[in-house]
Protein backbone atom coordinates (compact mmCIF):
# COMPACT_ATOMS: atom_id res chain seq x y z
CA UNK A 1 0.00 0.00 0.00
CA UNK A 2 2.85 2.49 0.88
CA UNK A 3 4.60 1.46 -2.63
CA UNK A 4 1.24 2.45 -4.96
CA UNK A 5 0.64 5.36 -2.39
CA UNK A 6 3.86 6.59 -3.54
CA UNK A 7 3.62 6.32 -7.32
CA UNK A 8 -0.48 7.10 -7.21
CA UNK A 9 -0.13 10.11 -5.65
CA UNK A 10 3.19 10.59 -7.74
CA UNK A 11 1.57 9.93 -11.19
CA UNK A 12 -1.96 11.72 -10.33
CA UNK A 13 -0.23 15.01 -9.57
CA UNK A 14 2.00 14.66 -12.78
CA UNK A 15 -1.50 13.88 -15.42
CA UNK A 16 -3.03 16.79 -13.80
CA UNK A 17 -0.39 18.58 -15.32
CA UNK A 18 0.08 17.09 -18.69
CA UNK A 19 -3.19 15.39 -19.56
CA UNK A 20 -2.84 17.09 -23.34
CA UNK A 21 0.76 15.78 -23.40
CA UNK A 22 -0.26 12.17 -23.19
CA UNK A 23 -2.79 11.89 -25.92
CA UNK A 24 0.08 12.44 -28.60
CA UNK A 25 1.24 8.72 -28.80
CA UNK A 26 4.65 8.97 -29.95
CA UNK A 27 5.48 10.44 -26.51
CA UNK A 28 7.39 8.17 -23.88
CA UNK A 29 6.88 9.07 -20.38
CA UNK A 30 10.53 8.95 -18.05
CA UNK A 31 9.70 9.38 -14.00
CA UNK A 32 12.95 11.34 -11.99
CA UNK A 33 13.68 11.28 -8.37
CA UNK A 34 15.63 14.46 -7.63
CA UNK A 35 17.07 14.43 -4.58
CA UNK A 36 18.45 18.33 -4.92
CA UNK A 37 15.71 21.01 -5.74
CA UNK A 38 18.42 22.75 -7.75
CA UNK A 39 19.09 19.84 -10.28
CA UNK A 40 16.14 20.74 -12.01
CA UNK A 41 18.02 23.56 -14.22
CA UNK A 42 20.51 21.11 -14.84
CA UNK A 43 18.36 18.54 -15.64
CA UNK A 44 16.79 21.22 -17.89
CA UNK A 45 20.02 21.66 -19.62
CA UNK A 46 20.55 18.31 -20.38
CA UNK A 47 17.25 17.35 -21.90
CA UNK A 48 17.37 20.58 -24.04
CA UNK A 49 20.82 19.60 -25.33
CA UNK A 50 19.85 16.07 -26.03
CA UNK A 51 16.17 16.83 -27.47
CA UNK A 52 16.96 20.14 -28.90
CA UNK A 53 14.31 21.66 -26.65
CA UNK A 54 11.70 18.94 -27.72
CA UNK A 55 10.55 17.99 -24.22
CA UNK A 56 8.22 18.90 -21.54
CA UNK A 57 9.48 18.50 -17.58
CA UNK A 58 7.16 18.36 -14.77
CA UNK A 59 8.21 18.75 -10.87
CA UNK A 60 6.32 17.77 -7.70
CA UNK A 61 7.18 17.65 -3.68
CA UNK A 62 7.90 14.47 -3.00
CA UNK A 63 8.29 14.36 0.31
CA UNK A 64 12.15 14.42 2.41
CA UNK A 65 13.31 17.44 0.27
CA UNK A 66 13.66 15.76 -2.72
CA UNK A 67 11.23 16.27 -6.19
CA UNK A 68 9.47 13.92 -8.60
CA UNK A 69 9.75 14.42 -11.72
CA UNK A 70 8.00 13.83 -15.35
CA UNK A 71 9.79 13.92 -18.76
CA UNK A 72 7.92 13.73 -21.85
CA UNK A 73 10.13 13.15 -24.85
CA UNK A 74 9.48 11.65 -28.35
CA UNK A 75 10.17 7.94 -28.12
CA UNK A 76 13.07 8.15 -30.54
CA UNK A 77 15.33 9.76 -27.75
CA UNK A 78 13.91 8.24 -25.27
CA UNK A 79 16.73 5.45 -24.33
CA UNK A 80 19.56 8.14 -24.99
CA UNK A 81 17.91 10.83 -22.42
CA UNK A 82 17.21 7.36 -19.82
CA UNK A 83 20.89 6.86 -20.33
CA UNK A 84 21.92 10.30 -19.61
CA UNK A 85 20.03 11.10 -16.89
CA UNK A 86 22.12 7.83 -15.33
CA UNK A 87 25.47 8.78 -16.32
CA UNK A 88 24.71 12.09 -14.44
CA UNK A 89 23.62 9.93 -11.44
CA UNK A 90 19.82 11.28 -11.40
CA UNK A 91 17.75 8.29 -10.77
CA UNK A 92 14.33 7.53 -12.44
CA UNK A 93 11.29 6.61 -10.84
CA UNK A 94 10.97 2.70 -10.66
CA UNK A 95 8.07 1.64 -11.40
CA UNK A 96 7.16 -2.21 -10.93
CA UNK A 97 7.83 -4.14 -14.45
CA UNK A 98 3.95 -4.56 -14.72
CA UNK A 99 3.62 -0.73 -15.56
CA UNK A 100 5.97 -0.35 -18.51
CA UNK A 101 3.94 -1.35 -21.34
CA UNK A 102 0.80 1.00 -19.59
CA UNK A 103 0.76 4.55 -20.04
CA UNK A 104 0.34 7.03 -17.94
CA UNK A 105 -3.44 6.81 -17.76
CA UNK A 106 -3.32 2.91 -17.60
CA UNK A 107 -1.25 3.17 -14.54
CA UNK A 108 -3.24 5.10 -12.72
CA UNK A 109 -6.45 2.93 -13.33
CA UNK A 110 -4.03 -0.30 -12.40
CA UNK A 111 -3.05 1.68 -9.25
CA UNK A 112 -6.92 2.46 -8.59
CA UNK A 113 -7.68 -0.84 -9.48
CA UNK A 114 -4.82 -2.78 -7.03
CA UNK A 115 -5.62 0.12 -4.49
CA UNK A 116 -8.94 -0.91 -3.98
CA UNK A 117 -8.16 -4.84 -4.57
CA UNK A 118 -5.67 -4.39 -1.33
CA UNK A 119 -7.85 -2.56 0.64
CA UNK A 120 -10.83 -4.80 -0.13
CA UNK A 121 -7.96 -7.77 0.84
CA UNK A 122 -7.48 -5.50 4.11
CA UNK A 123 -10.93 -5.37 4.88
CA UNK A 124 -11.80 -9.60 4.50
CA UNK A 125 -8.52 -10.26 6.85
CA UNK A 126 -10.21 -7.46 9.42
CA UNK A 127 -13.43 -9.21 9.59
CA UNK A 128 -11.92 -12.35 10.03
CA UNK A 129 -9.61 -11.32 12.83
CA UNK A 130 -12.82 -9.88 13.99
CA UNK A 131 -14.64 -13.06 13.93
CA UNK A 132 -11.72 -14.86 15.36
CA UNK A 133 -11.48 -12.13 18.49
CA UNK A 134 -15.14 -13.12 18.98
CA UNK A 135 -15.54 -16.85 18.88
CA UNK A 136 -12.15 -17.26 21.34
CA UNK A 137 -11.78 -13.88 23.30
CA UNK A 138 -14.07 -14.98 26.06
CA UNK A 139 -12.03 -18.55 26.83
CA UNK A 140 -9.24 -16.64 26.52
CA UNK A 141 -10.53 -13.93 28.84
CA UNK A 142 -11.80 -16.67 31.20
CA UNK A 143 -7.62 -18.53 30.69
CA UNK A 144 -6.58 -15.13 32.15
CA UNK A 145 -9.16 -14.65 34.81
CA UNK A 146 -7.60 -18.36 35.58
CA UNK A 147 -3.87 -17.62 35.37
CA UNK A 148 -4.28 -14.75 37.56
CA UNK A 149 -6.02 -16.57 40.02
CA UNK A 150 -3.02 -19.44 40.07
CA UNK A 151 -0.70 -16.97 40.19
CA UNK A 152 -1.58 -14.98 43.07
CA UNK A 153 -1.90 -18.11 45.03
CA UNK A 154 1.36 -19.39 43.91
CA UNK A 155 2.84 -16.65 45.20
CA UNK A 156 0.85 -16.14 48.37
CA UNK A 157 2.12 -19.91 49.11
CA UNK A 158 5.14 -18.92 48.56
CA UNK A 159 5.53 -16.37 50.85
CA UNK A 160 4.31 -19.31 53.97
CA UNK A 161 6.50 -21.57 55.26
CA UNK A 162 5.71 -24.43 58.08
CA UNK A 163 7.05 -26.94 60.02
CA UNK A 164 5.89 -29.70 62.51
CA UNK A 165 6.38 -27.15 65.44
CA UNK A 166 5.85 -23.51 63.93
CA UNK A 167 4.96 -21.66 60.78
CA UNK A 168 6.08 -18.36 59.25
CA UNK A 169 4.31 -15.78 56.74
CA UNK A 170 6.21 -13.29 55.33
CA UNK A 171 3.89 -10.51 54.03
CA UNK A 172 2.83 -6.65 55.10
CA UNK A 173 -0.82 -5.10 56.39
CA UNK A 174 -1.15 -2.00 57.21
CA UNK A 175 0.19 -0.54 60.45
CA UNK A 176 -3.96 0.64 61.24
CA UNK A 177 -4.40 -3.36 60.88
CA UNK A 178 -2.11 -4.72 63.12
CA UNK A 179 -4.48 -5.18 66.20
CA UNK A 180 -6.66 -7.17 64.25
Amino acid sequence: MADLKRYSGFLDTLESLFRDAMATPNLDVIGLTIKDPGAVEQVRALLTRLTGGKFRLFTVPAGNGTLGGLITVEKTVSEQVSKALSSEHIPELSLPESFELLSLTEKIDYLDKRTSEILAGIEAIDLSIEKICRRWRPIYASVLVWISERLSLLSASASAFQTKMCFFINGWVPSSDIDD
